[in-house]
C-alpha cells in the first residue's frame, strides 16, 4: 500500500465527486423527462399541445436565467449548502407536480423544478473544482458533465 502522499493516493478522485456527478445528472434528468409526455399532458388537462410545450419552455428559461445568479450565492452562501437547497427545491417541485391536478400549478411546479435543477449545474462545476487540484480539474469536471450529459440522454428516454 503507498503512503499518503504518493502519487498513487494523489491522483485518485475524492468520492464526493460522485455524488455531485450524481446530482447533475438528476438535475439534467429532470430538465429533459417531461418532454416526451407532453402529449398525454396536454389530453390529461385539456390544453393544446402547444400551450403543454410551455412546461418545458419554461422549465429551459428558468434553467438558464438563475444560473449566473445561484453561482455567485455559492461563493457567498456555501456551495455545498446551496446545492442541498437546489436539489430539494427540485425534488419537492417534481414530486408536486407529479401530484397537481391544475396545469396551472403544474407550470408553477416546472418554473421551481428549472430554478432548482439550474442551481444545480453551476454550483457542481464549482464544487468539483475546489474539491481537486488543478492538475486533475478537467477530469473532475468531465466527470461532472458526463454525468448531466446522461441525465440529458436518458431524461427523454426513461420517461
Amino acid at each position: 500500500m503507498p503512503p499518503a502522499g504518493s502519487a498513487a493516493s494523489s491522483s485518485r478522485l475524492p468520492p464526493a465527486l460522485n455524488i455531485i456527478a450524481l446530482s447533475s445528472f438528476a438535475a439534467s434528468l429532470s430538465t429533459r423527462a417531461l418532454d416526451p409526455v407532453l402529449p398525454r399532458i396536454a389530453d390529461d388537462f385539456s390544453v393544446t399541445i402547444t400551450t403543454a410545450a410551455g412546461l418545458a419552455a419554461v422549465t429551459a428559461f428558468t434553467f438558464a436565467v438563475v444560473q449566473p445568479a445561484i453561482g455567485a450565492l455559492g461563493d457567498l452562501f456555501g456551495k455545498a449548502r446551496l446545492m442541498i437547497i437546489c436539489l430539494a427545491l427540485l425534488g419537492f417541485a417534481n414530486l408536486l407536480g407529479a401530484l397537481s391536478s391544475s396545469f396551472a400549478v403544474l407550470f408553477v411546479c416546472r418554473i421551481l423544478a428549472g430554478i432548482g435543477a439550474g442551481g444545480v449545474f453551476p454550483v457542481a462545476l464549482g464544487l468539483a473544482a475546489d474539491l481537486v487540484t488543478v492538475d486533475r480539474r478537467q477530469i473532475a469536471i468531465g466527470r461532472v458533465l458526463g454525468g448531466s450529459m446522461a441525465g440529458n440522454l436518458l431524461g427523454a428516454s426513461a420517461s
